[in-house]
């Protein structure tokens, strides 16, 4: 595959079996961890769905023993409950997933996002540091920002 050129069915089924394997390894052997999610024309957040904010950059979501339940992975999707402030099903095709976080914040997984079609091109936008916000409710109250940065002075090394 060319740098920069969308990856063609075969490679993509590929990148799909990898992120779904990495997934089963990340649910067995950690407690808690971040997903960030690029936007995608198939990501799916329940009837919440994306803030602005959201759809420009992406999302994190928090996969944890109490913040997730009827979890299922098939050839192209994660497929759950989450909790916001109620629980919400979520699907998200694996070609939107770019990074897994630890506990603390650390980068444990990232891959580089797929270059967009013409037609995703409208849909799909580069995703900025969502990594280095805050913990705080945002003006739109449906959105909790994370600053990983501040939590890794105080995380356990075997978080």
């Amino acid at each position: 595959m060319e740098r920069g050129a969308p990856p063609d069915q075969e490679q993509l089924q590929r990148l799909r079996q990898f992120k779904r394997a990495t997934l089963d390894v990340m649910f067995q052997h950690c407690d808690t961890f971040y997903i960030h999610c690029q936007p995608h024309p198939d990501l799916q957040i329940g009837q919440r769905g994306l803030v602005q904010q959201e759809k420009e950059e992406g999302i994190i979501l928090v996969f944890g023993p109490h913040s997730v339940r009827h979890l299922a992975l098939n050839d192209r999707f994660l497929l759950c409950e989450l909790q916001f402030s109620r629980w919400e099903s979520v699907a998200i095709p694996f070609e939107c997933i770019l990074r897994m976080f630890d506990k603390g914040g650390r980068v444990m997984v990232q891959w580089a996002a797929p270059a967009a079609s013409e037609e995703d091109s409208a849909t799909r936008s580069a995703p900025a540091a969502a990594e280095d916000r805050l913990i705080r409710r945002s003006e739109d109250s449906r959105v909790i920002e994370v600053d990983f940065r501040r939590s890794r002075k105080d995380a356990p090394e075997d978080a």
